[in-house]
């Protein structure tokens, strides 16, 4: 595909040199710095930066005015106003962010393209405020999109941190070009020259972003991180088009009033039963084929982009936490044996074609996101001749696995084929997951894939105007509460990544060489070669095609690498000298990533020592539970059942690992027999489920592989080897089939995830009460070693009841409790077979 798009080019002017003046000299200003007082608040930021960077450098305070001195003999005017006017300024014609850099003789204005959010229309915190917005609506709603037309507000900084800022990009660049370096955030996170005389090369240089959307969203941080928020704004960070990108659908469902009042409105995971939200976060999931619902989405739509005009798309995105949808919708949309996921799709299709529609009536300008819930099924019922010109096509990619080469092959097939077949008219955002760390106790692992990541931007660029980049900010100290103290990113770990991607987002065809080995020198001083090394062995690692589920056998991270990673950062420490800045550094890598070095000793399973006892390959699969190894009773005993002994295992509270007692085991335990076919090595698992409520089971999926399955009660059964991790298969009563595995190797052979299918089948068999499966499932792709007591194989069995429970108090069993979910793989069962 050609990738030659004018506006992503940058043009370099420069006018005959016939002078440089000073705007510094001998350490005293020359120059003065014009901003206007009615500038915008992100204009006036970028003065302040000039003059504080400036001062940095030079130790000369230059003044900032809000209109020229006669008396000082130059002047830099930051952003447009009547004074660059009058001298004949205008700025170039821009097709995209950008900036503009005209030094002449007697002035230098820094200038570029701006797209300003405007100020809050509505407060969430003002009782008269809220009750206009109602009034607006006509019914209660959420207000989130309607408080800032979907940006943050940052505080400190008087600016939205989506602000396309163009007079800023100039400073930045300015100061750039005279050694200034924004690495990272905070103190000691800028690099700054020495110089008693800066003086300007008369000419002009404009230059365009490759691409137009470049937002980093941290959550409350970039509402009140100050110094964080400079450090991106620096950074040239902002969105040229505004737009709301986000899970939009569930303000409209927000009030217990309009649920009361339009029932109808809501899915129902059966009759009578509706989807509970995820998290809480609204009164359920929409109805997307009920038209007074789809009348509430245009009219929604239309009033966010009355209020906000500055929007040029809007998102009517599905409540976050999963795509289920209402049981008569799948009857419809999976009829001719559509799985649930590509039956949602095309459920998703109607819907937003429907909307668009509605919305090209009053706002023909405008654009409309196709949201899937990062389903990546293109819908089946697309006819090519309707596809309403409106339709913005976005993408989802978690940038850091796409140094896998299947995951990365996967994402060029994926948007090489919406192109095909949407031929949208309009580029669409990406939304990216970055670096994800929710907790400062997981094990940081040193993930840079600048190679990777330049070969993304440059194919992406075809395809996306700029990506909504989501991560989560660090917890600066242990103990703090989720929405307070947070900071953006971690400087020794995040930092060089984060500036990495910035510059690829101007301009994924830069030398990368080069930026990376200015950075070595200018941040580590004479540790530049060992850091160096450090970074490319630690990206050498990161991109192995190995999973990126880390066991004690598996896994792209291996136990030696993370005593390597330690020697070379200590070889490099001892080269910067103690109280420098360069060893400073250095050691706070070293204790950012102080977690690994409990990875592979925490890795060694906790879990229980399971024997699983091999069984004859002529064992049928009739649901004849007896068949399995149990103790005999004593004579005249009645015959326990399920038989007991040998290989059956009572799974326990998954939440505490809790024994059930006595009655509860009768009324909801779970027990488990565990087997092994060692010619045709297969897995025998056998299951009773006891159920009070068998009439209520929540059993809905019939078809393989239907992640419908994830909201019906179900046996999960996980496996991983020595040689391969992980693999997943869940059965419920219906005897529906889902299995999958994560591990780099297979999925390559079989191209997703979800295409594993080693042959699994089950047994199941239901009565009055309790639920029984026997379940095969062969395991010649877990490799030859094991599983015996030199190499167990990893194993966990758990059961989610849900029955009359519903999907939001559903209960956990499992034979090796985690806590939290079933596949922490530490926590595992130790299995082996005599």
């Amino acid at each position: 595909m050609k990738q030659t798009h004018a506006l992503f080019l940058s043009l370099l002017f420069t006018y005959p040199v016939s002078a440089e003046p000073f705007i510094v000299k001998d350490g005293q200003p020359t120059a003065e710095i014009v901003v206007a007082t009615a500038a915008h608040e992100g204009v006036k930021r970028a003065a302040e930066d000039l003059q504080f960077h400036l001062e940095k450098i030079s130790g000369a305070a230059l003044p900032v005015v809000n209109a020229p001195s006669k008396e000082v003999p130059y002047q830099l005017y930051v952003g447009e106003n009547e004074f660059t006017k009058a001298l004949g300024y205008s700025l170039p014609g821009f097709h995209n962010s950008g900036y503009d850099i005209l030094v002449t003789e007697h002035y230098a204005v820094f200038a570029g393209p701006t797209t300003y959010y405007p100020a809050p229309k509505f407060n969430p915190r003002d009782p008269k405020s809220v009750e206009a917005f109602h009034k607006l609506m006509g019914y209660k709603c959420g207000l989130e999109q309607f408080e800032s037309g979907g940006a943050h507000f940052n505080t400190p900084l008087k600016i939205f941190s989506n602000d396309d800022v163009g007079p800023w990009h100039a400073v930045s660049a300015f100061l750039e070009s005279l050694g200034v370096r924004f690495y990272a955030p905070y103190e000691n996170g800028t690099i700054f020259p020495e110089m008693k005389n800066v003086s300007l090369r008369v000419g002009r240089t404009t230059k365009e972003a490759a691409y137009g959307r470049r937002e980093w969203a941290y959550g409350p941080a970039m509402r009140s991180d100050k110094d964080g928020v400079a450090w991106l704004k620096r950074l040239m960070c902002g969105n040229r088009s505004g737009l709301v990108y986000n899970h939009t659908t569930r303000v409209i469902l927000e009030a217990a009033e309009t649920a009361q009042a339009h029932p109808e409105w809501l899915a129902e995971e059966k009759p009578g039963k509706r989807f509970e939200a995820h998290g809480g976060q609204c009164q359920g999931i929409p109805r997307y084929t009920d038209p007074g619902f789809q009348q509430a989405c245009v009219d929604w739509a239309r009033k966010l982009l009355d209020t906000y005009p500055q929007l040029g798309a809007v998102t009517l995105g599905a409540p976050d936490g999963g795509n289920p949808y209402d049981w008569r919708d799948r009857q419809k949309y999976e009829a001719n044996g559509l799985s649930a996921k590509q039956g949602y799709a095309d459920m998703m299709w109607d819907f937003h074609c429907a909307i668009a529609r509605e919305l090209k009536k009053s706002h023909p300008d405008k654009g409309l996101i196709w949201w899937c819930q990062y389903n990546d099924s293109i819908p089946t019922n697309i006819d090519p001749a309707n596809i309403p010109d409106n339709l913005i096509f976005p993408g989802a990619a978690h940038p850091a696995d796409l140094v896998l080469d299947t995951t990365a092959r996967q994402f060029r097939e994926y948007n090489e084929k919406i192109t095909e077949v949407f031929n949208p008219k309009m580029k669409g955002p990406a939304w990216e997951w970055w670096l994800s760390y929710r907790s400062p106790t997981a094990p940081r692992f040193p993930i840079f894939f600048g190679k990777r990541l330049q070969e993304f931007r440059q194919f992406n660029r075809g395809f996306s105007d700029g990506s909504f980049m989501e991560v989560f900010p660090a917890w600066q100290t242990s103990g703090v509460k989720v929405n307070e103290g947070m900071k953006i990113g971690e400087v020794p770990i995040s930092h060089l990544m984060m500036y990495v991607n910035m510059k690829l987002l101007w301009d994924p065809d830069l030398d990368l060489v080069a930026l990376l080995n200015e950075y070595y020198k200018n941040w580590y001083g004479p540790a530049e070669k060992e850091m160096k090394a450090f970074h490319e062995f630690a990206e050498q690692v990161w991109c192995r095609q190995e999973s990126r589920s880390v066991t004690a056998n598996t896994g792209f991270l291996k136990e030696a690498d993370v005593e390597q990673y330690f020697t070379m950062l200590a070889e490099a420490k001892a080269k910067a000298p103690s109280g420098t800045i360069y060893h400073a550094r250095i050691e706070a890598m070293e204790k950012g990533y102080e977690p690994l070095k409990r990875l592979f000793p925490s890795l060694k399973r906790e879990g229980p020592l399971v024997r699983a006892y091999p069984v004859p390959e002529t064992f049928p699969l009739d649901g004849d539970m007896k068949k399995y190894p149990h103790n005999e009773p004593e004579p005249g005993a009645p015959e326990p059942y399920p038989p007991i002994g040998f290989g059956w295992h009572k799974l326990l509270d998954h939440g505490d690992g809790k024994a059930l007692s006595g009655e509860e085991l009768k009324k909801v335990g779970t027990h488990v027999s565990v087997n092994f076919q060692p010619q045709s090595r297969t897995l025998c698992i056998a299951a009773v489920c006891y159920e009070p409520e068998m009439a209520s089971l929540a059993a809905s999926a019939t078809k393989h592989d239907d992640d419908g399955i994830f909201y019906d009660d179900v046996i999960e059964i996980y496996l991983d080897s020595p040689e391969r991790s992980f693999f997943k298969v869940v059965v419920n009563p219906n005897g529906a089939i889902y299995d999958e595995t994560q591990d780099v190797s297979i999925v390559a052979r079989d191209s997703l995830p979800i295409l594993w299918n080693p042959g699994v089948k089950a047994n199941v068999k239901k009565y009055d009460d309790r639920w029984e499966a026997e379940i095969r499932i062969p395991c010649a792709d877990l490799g030859v070693l094991g599983p015996t007591e030199q190499y167990p194989w990893g194993l966990q069995i758990g059961r989610t009841r849900i029955a009359s429970l519903g999907t939001d108090k559903q209960k956990h069993y499992s034979l090796s409790p985690t806590g939290g979910a079933y596949r922490v793989m530490s926590k595992w069962a130790r299995m082996w077979v005599r």
